[in-house]
């Protein structure tokens, strides 16, 4: 699985072989196909254990915060730190999935369920959380998702974490109005600044 996502992440979607992922393996072909039914198969199970360590990795994290706010910052960082750790990954899950069949497509879109269902504790911990719309957890993952999708599009997947402050701000901004969630984003972009500095010196 790990030589699919690299194959993938080199290649795109359509271009990978069987012969790539195998070679990248160090397999022999009768090998895969006790394992694989064919290079989709190996496909949706690299990515289902892509997204499993991934949302291992946040929820983890996340439920270390105390305070809503505490909780976003933690989780977003995860989530942001993961994709920059494993550059193929993130291009892998965010980028070449699309190019997948429509049998990762669903796949894909059960993930971002994933990640809405925490948001959904998200929005139970703010104030009059009984008022929010039912649809808010979608629309902070959609949009947290679109920043990293065009980051990692453009070329620069270990340089999404520099989204923090801006994803941030995006996440909270709903349940703790515009004050807070901009007080919040600050915060983050002086740290962040502060911790650039310390490592040039």
């Amino acid at each position: 699985m790990d030589a699919m996502v690299a194959a993938v992440a080199e290649r795109g979607f359509a271009a990978t072989t069987v012969a790539d992922v195998i070679a990248g393996a160090g397999v022999s072909r009768s090998t895969f196909y006790e394992q694989f039914s064919d290079k989709d198969d190996c496909f949706v199970a690299a990515h289902d254990d892509l997204i499993e360590r991934l949302i291992a990795f946040v929820s983890a994290a996340y439920v270390r915060g105390e305070s809503l706010e505490d909780k976003v910052r933690l989780g977003l960082d995860a989530f942001l730190q993961a994709l920059a750790a494993r550059p193929e990954g993130a291009r892998f899950a965010f980028i070449e999935v699309m190019a997948a069949s429509p049998r990762a497509h669903d796949q894909h879109r059960d993930a971002l369920r994933r990640f809405v269902a925490i948001f959904d504790e998200v929005s139970e911990l703010a104030e009059h959380s009984d008022e929010l719309p039912a649809s808010l957890s979608r629309v902070v993952v959609g949009g947290v998702s679109a920043l990293v999708y065009e980051e990692i599009a453009a070329g620069r997947p270990t340089s999404v974490r520099r989204l923090l402050p801006e994803a941030l701000y995006l996440a909270l901004v709903p349940y703790l109005g515009h004050e807070r969630a901009l007080d919040e984003m600050t915060r983050i972009g002086r740290d962040d600044r502060a911790g650039t500095d310390e490592e040039a010196a």
